[in-house]
């Protein structure tokens, strides 16, 4: 069986109905940014570490769920996602977030091999949610308020499984504001990093009252933690 019709050389995709559309059409876009994001989850499962071996299941069950999804917003009057899956994903995040460490701050997206590519995942299903809000607007019956819920719950999802999978892998989370802890003898900040010296446009900012009061906030917190 050849896998190739060239029913799509002229820039058209088939519908399930049997009617052309162009491939640039919102439908087109959110179907193709939902299997992007599920394709990169089957390459976040091929490549599990030892220790994270044990979310192949879980990720599978995503890319499922994915793939429903994805049927919904392919058909109309779909309806293959429903609430109890949001209520599932919520349940998975608590339960996942009462096993790693307290996060106090932004970080940056990385740690163990497995824990950045699901950081990797987290954005691309955050671009899928934006492909299927933009089809919403245009067509509201084709997106459902269910369908919505769970794409915008399965970042957090990702999100929480990245930071699991650092923890299992034994890696620590990266901050993503660079600490300013480092004090002169006069007990103001001596980092030539700190946003303290970038405010002022200077490597030599003696007082942090001579910047704005937003980035002398902004420069207090460097070292919060």
């Amino acid at each position: 069986m050849k896998i190739y019709t060239k029913k799509g050389d002229g820039g058209q995709s088939r519908q399930m109905d049997g009617h052309f559309i162009s491939k640039t059409d919102p439908q087109i876009l959110a179907v193709g940014a939902l299997d992007e994001t599920q394709s990169w989850l089957g390459l976040v499962i091929a490549d599990l570490s030892e220790q994270t071996v044990g979310m192949r299941d879980d990720l599978q069950h995503i890319q499922r769920l994915l793939y429903r999804f994805q049927a919904d917003v392919s058909i109309d009057g779909s309806a293959n996602i429903h609430d109890d899956d949001v209520i599932q994903l919520e349940t998975s995040i608590d339960r996942i977030m009462a096993q790693v460490d307290r996060i106090r701050a932004f970080i940056l997206p990385g740690g163990g091999h497995t824990g950045a590519q699901l950081q990797v995942a987290r954005v691309l299903a955050r671009r899928a949610e934006r492909a299927c809000v933009a089809l919403h607007e245009a067509r509201p019956e084709w997106v459902r308020p269910e369908g919505l819920r769970f794409i915008n719950r399965l970042s957090d999802y990702l999100f929480a499984m990245a930071l699991l999978a650092n923890h299992l892998d034994g890696g620590a989370e990266t901050p993503a504001k660079e600490s300013c802890r480092v004090r002169g003898s006069h007990g103001r900040c001596a980092s030539s990093r700190c946003h303290c010296h970038k405010a002022n446009g200077s490597s030599r900012n003696p007082d942090h009252r001579s910047v704005s009061p937003r980035i002398r906030a902004i420069a207090f917190n460097c070292g919060s933690g």
